[in-house]
């Protein structure tokens, strides 16, 4: 699901704007607006998931539990910032030259 949410982020060009800061804030940023469109998502999942087993709107809301999608939410935001830092990262050095500083092997001084 979270996938989905992501390309559909990206093709609604959500966080653009902030492409210009620096990469911690970008990807602070960039996750927040993430987590909230997955928290969105998660409650409108809830909520057609109840509306299709019968339950009325109001059994939906009752059934939601706030603190649950609280510790989600804070989850995904944990995990969005260093995939979001990772993408911008590579973005602003280029493929080749991050595929090198990630994959390759570093000689230490001194060898």
């Amino acid at each position: 699901m979270i996938g989905k949410i992501i390309l559909i982020g990206e093709a609604l060009k959500v966080g653009r704007k902030f492409e210009s800061q620096p990469l911690l804030p970008f990807s602070a940023v960039k996750a927040f607006a993430y987590t909230l469109i997955v928290f969105a998502f998660h409650i409108v999942e809830l909520l057609v998931v109840s509306l299709f087993h019968g339950s009325g709107l109001d059994s939906a809301f009752h059934n939601v539990r706030l603190y649950d999608l609280l510790a989600k939410s804070f989850v995904v935001f944990s995990t969005f910032i260093p995939f979001f830092a990772f993408r911008e990262l590579g973005r602003r050095l280029g493929e080749d030259k991050f595929k090198s500083l990630v994959f390759s092997r570093w000689e230490t001084p001194g060898d």
